[in-house]
């Protein structure tokens, strides 16, 4: 893999599997949407953690 070379971000590729005729396909983009769902929600709450005023 060369670093030059354009890459796909991954709501792309996501949409690009959720539009596919594979059903495996399909089933990875809802893998990657949970992924990307449940590492922001993971985010916002180690944010509230951090930086709550007690």
């Amino acid at each position: 893999m060369d670093l030059n070379q354009p890459v796909a971000n991954l709501p792309v590729t996501i949409y690009k599997f959720a539009m596919s005729p594979f059903p495996y396909w399909q089933s990875l983009a809802w893998a990657g949407v949970f992924l990307i769902t449940r590492g922001v929600l993971g985010l916002n709450v180690l944010a509230r953690a951090i930086f709550s005023k007690k």
